[in-house]
């Protein structure tokens, strides 16, 4: 059977002043997250005004998942990056596995089961 794989999509609303630093946070977040094997995708997709940030990930697996949210991405880096943006959405796609399924409703997170379809 193939793995499952998990996406994240979380939207920021980005304080314009502050983008120097919100620029800052987001690449130190993609190059740890580039050190986590599982990571399949980390991509920043920026508004033209600079005001809105859309970043997509995805992940192996449901192990892979609940490691990124364990890991210091999540604990070290998002609580610096919500002091110069906001979390106007946090959408989970695919099976996480209970404990982070459970993890992610805690960080406000809506997750959405894979229920019908395919992938190549």
């Amino acid at each position: 059977m193939a793995q499952a794989t998990v996406w994240f999509v979380v939207d920021y609303a980005v304080d314009v002043a502050q983008f120097s630093e919100f620029e800052r946070l987001a690449q130190l977040m993609s190059e740890k997250s580039a050190e986590e094997p599982p990571t399949l995708m980390y991509k920043w997709c920026l508004s033209p005004d600079r005001t809105q940030c859309r970043l997509l990930e995805s992940y192996v697996d449901a192990a892979a998942a609940l490691a990124h949210i364990t890991g210091p991405v999540i604990h070290d880096l998002v609580p610096l990056i919500e002091k110069v943006s906001k979390v106007t959405l946090f959408e989970v796609y695919g099976d996480a596995g209970p404990e982070a399924t459970a993890a992610l409703r805690d960080l406000g997170a809506t997750v959405y089961k894979s229920w019908r379809g395919y992938s190549r």
